[in-house]
């Protein structure tokens, strides 16, 4: 072929694509898959989210704001994180996604069927009264699918027959914690910070009669015991409030055998005062026959259970604070998580 007939074939073909790629650009768009919200969010004009439920195949958990706060139901209204019930509602009014299946028969193919999906409910203000707990949206949460920066999942309206693909996955945000249900939050002053919270400027642990004051005043740390009254190294009393700020505890107990589990005279006694807010009483058993204690927090009515060392570390003798020979008892909370 010689080079004139080269370049005339050249020119044919770049017409031929050039014409390809018009006619596709002014083609229907009916192949491409329509983008639709999973929920529509008017039906929520007006009213106002008070609880959430999950049910699974196990039975439903519920959270109920109370006071401003979420509160677990099932963990004996343990105060949860806001942020993970708000992104969890969020995540539902602002899921989109693609329809991928149409009717009742494929649903455990998406991981829907009853003894795998996880129902997701929204209630409103009418739950107390309502036989049918005023359900404002349900939606049934099937398997999760790689992809996306907020991950993917199979989801369709509890009752109804389409499945979408939507763009993100609400069950990252209910993993649970140490047996709890999801959401928990499982720091030992969850609900106890205001907000501008900065950090505790008085620290008073009493026991047996006895009072242990650690506070800030002007530049430095003070500790005074016994009449006493000596500077504190910043390190201890910087550790002590961070395990506070930074511990976790492993379960909960109710209230009701506040009592029981000795915590009516209690052990120990620590008052926390933050630099915003009101102060915080903790009220802490001694350690039971099975290792356990408990910490009564009386702002918000929790009893959370910690272990025999946690018990040691909440409640401190002088020397923990003033003996430089010994390790920080609390060096690991001062490092940032």
């Amino acid at each position: 072929m010689s080079g004139v007939a080269k370049l005339l074939l050249a020119l044919l073909l770049l017409a031929g694509l050039d014409w390809a790629l018009e006619q596709r650009w002014h083609a229907p768009r009916g192949a491409d898959p329509v983008i639709e919200k999973l929920a529509d969010r008017e039906r929520l004009a007006g009213r106002q989210v008070v609880a959430v439920s999950l049910t699974d195949a196990g039975g439903p958990t519920f959270y109920v704001r109370r006071r401003g706060q979420w509160r677990c139901e099932n963990a004996h209204r343990a105060v949860c994180d806001p942020s993970a019930v708000e992104g969890l509602i969020a995540s539902l009014l602002e899921a989109r996604g693609v329809e991928r299946a149409r009717g009742a028969g494929r649903e455990a193919a998406y991981g829907l069927g009853p003894d795998a999906r996880l129902v997701v409910a929204l209630h409103g203000e009418r739950l107390a009264e309502d036989p049918g707990r005023d359900v404002l949206l349900s939606v049934d949460l099937g398997k999760s699918t790689p992809g996306g920066p907020r991950g993917m999942t199979f989801a369709r309206e509890t009752g109804g027959e389409r499945v979408l693909e939507i763009d993100r996955d609400p069950r990252a945000l209910l993993r649970s914690t140490g047996g709890l249900p999801p959401m928990v939050d499982t720091t030992l002053l969850a609900g106890s910070r205001a907000s501008g919270f900065g950090g505790l400027k008085e620290m008073r642990i009493e026991r047996e009669g006895r009072v242990l004051r650690v506070a800030l005043e002007g530049e430095g740390w003070v500790i005074e015991r016994d009449g006493r009254r000596d500077p504190c190294p910043p390190w201890r009393a910087g550790g002590f409030m961070a395990l506070w700020i930074r511990g976790r505890y492993e379960g909960v107990e109710s209230p009701a055998r506040a009592k029981e589990l000795g915590l009516e005279a209690p052990g120990g006694k620590v008052v926390l005062v933050p630099d915003v807010g009101e102060e915080v009483e903790l009220r802490l058993s001694p350690v039971d026959a099975g290792g356990r204690a408990y910490v009564w927090n009386r702002g918000t009515n929790v009893v959370m259970v910690v272990g025999r060392e946690m018990q040691g570390l909440l409640l401190p003798e002088a020397s923990m604070f003033l003996d430089l020979e010994r390790a920080n008892p609390w060096e690991r909370w001062l490092r940032k998580p």
